[in-house]
């Protein structure tokens, strides 16, 4: 995808991240690549961060006409209830479900970011109408 390798060009000009600690399981990823991902990317959801939401912004300024932002209302009532388990699980699901249908970033908690591009969001009309539609859907995620 293009936007993660804007990302990684972005974290490149940062200059390379010194590994507070040894590896010792050595995978195919080099140091740099492993923490640039860690940097990036949030671990639970393994969506972009809140960080590389405003790299992502930064590079999608002309292309993207509307943001969408999504709390999940009363979550706090998730993880009393049913407990953290469960409510990584709906973090988890939600975070599948809408990298399936747009760029989508865990801006933090239970917060997501998402940049709305292509043609499906070329009017205000359309835009609306696919955002009630998501959020019918994203209802019957549970």
């Amino acid at each position: 995808m293009p936007i993660k390798d804007n990302i990684v060009d972005t974290m490149e000009a940062m200059g390379n991240i010194e590994d507070p600690t040894s590896l010792k399981n050595k995978s195919s990823k080099s140091k740099e690549e492993f923490w640039k991902e860690k940097a990036l990317y949030d671990t639970l959801t393994n969506l972009p961060n809140r960080f590389a939401s405003e790299l992502i912004l930064e590079s999608l300024s002309e292309n993207c006409k509307y943001l969408a932002i999504i709390d999940i209302d009363h979550f706090k009532n998730i993880n009393d209830t049913y407990g953290h388990k469960a409510g990584d699980e709906v973090l988890k699901k939600l975070a599948d479900f809408l990298d399936d249908k747009m760029i989508a970033t865990r801006f933090g908690g239970e917060e997501f970011v998402c940049f709305l591009i292509g043609e499906e969001f070329n009017s205000e009309e359309s835009t609306k109408e696919y955002l009630n539609n998501l959020i019918n859907e994203v209802s019957k995620l549970t």
